[in-house]
C-alpha cells in the first residue's frame, strides 16, 4: 500500500505560477491607479494655480504673468509639493490673458466693436514644472500639452 501524502513538484510549480500571474495583475493595476492619482493631483494643482492667479489679478490690476512663488508668498496658493517626489516643490508661472469680447453695436448696422466691457473675461496659461512633469495648461477648459524645454528655457519658464 502506497500512502503518498503531499503535492507533486508540478502541482507546486503550477500554484507558484498562478500566484505570480495574479500578483503581476495586482501590481500593474496598483501602478496604474497610482499614476492616475498623480495625474489628477497635477491637474488639480494647475487648476488651483489658475484660480489663485485669477484672485491675484483682481487684486493687482494689469498683471500679465505671475509665478507660483509669488502666489505662495502672498497666500493665494498653498505650497506646491510634487506628488511624484514629496520632497520637491513644483514651480511654474501663470500667464494672465485678457480676452476682449466682441459685441454687436446697436447704433450701427450690425457691425461689431471691440472694447473693454462687462463681457471681458480672462484666460490663464499655467506652466507647471515638477521633477519629471512639465506641462502647459489652458484655462478655462483644462487643455494641456507636454513641454519639451531646454535647460535655458526651463530657467525662464519654471521660475
Amino acid at each position: 500500500m502506497n500512502n503518498n501524502k503531499g503535492f507533486t513538484l508540478i502541482e507546486i510549480l503550477a500554484t507558484i505560477v498562478i500566484i505570480a500571474i495574479l500578483s503581476l495583475i495586482g501590481i500593474t493595476a496598483y501602478t496604474r491607479q497610482l499614476d492616475n492619482a498623480r495625474q489628477k493631483a497635477y491637474d488639480t494643482m494647475a487648476q488651483s494655480a489658475a484660480n489663485a492667479a485669477s484672485e491675484y489679478a483682481m487684486d493687482h490690476l494689469g498683471v500679465k504673468k505671475v509665478s507660483f512663488t509669488t502666489l505662495v508668498n502672498n497666500d493665494y496658493l498653498e505650497d506646491t509639493i510634487d506628488p511624484a517626489e514629496n520632497r520637491f516643490m513644483c514651480k511654474g508661472t501663470v500667464d494672465v490673458i485678457q480676452k476682449i469680447e466682441e459685441e454687436a453695436d446697436e447704433t450701427q448696422t450690425g457691425e461689431t466693436k471691440k472694447g473693454i466691457n462687462s463681457l471681458d473675461t480672462f484666460v490663464y496659461d499655467v506652466t507647471l514644472c515638477c521633477s519629471n512633469y512639465t506641462y502647459k495648461y489652458h484655462f478655462p477648459g483644462g487643455k494641456k500639452e507636454k513641454l519639451k524645454l531646454t535647460e535655458e528655457d526651463e530657467k525662464s519658464v519654471c521660475q
